[in-house]
């Protein structure tokens, strides 16, 4: 798996914090829309994440990336009360 595809995860709203796989190269349009996730880590690897990957994820508070600031286009990708960390 390479990839998170559009409204994968829609309306969950069991998961509350998430760790993507290093290995996860892109997040698709409304991946995660509407879930009760609060922080999300996402691995190097990452290429591409919608612009609306974590929209209405009202209780997303952190999304830590292991890629140097400004390295994907499009944050804060649909939350916008979230916190970006970018890692090196």
């Amino acid at each position: 798996v390479k990839s998170i595809e559009a409204s994968a995860f829609y309306g969950c709203e069991l998961l509350t914090d998430i760790n993507i796989p290093k290995n996860i190269q892109s997040i698709g349009a409304n991946a995660f829309l509407g879930c009760a996730i609060e922080s999300i880590e996402i691995g190097n690897k990452i290429e591409t994440i919608s612009e609306t990957a974590f929209k209405s994820c009202r209780k997303l508070k952190t999304i830590t990336l292991s890629k140097e600031q400004g390295g994907v286009e499009g944050a804060p990708w649909g939350a916008e009360d979230a916190e970006i960390i970018w890692e090196e």
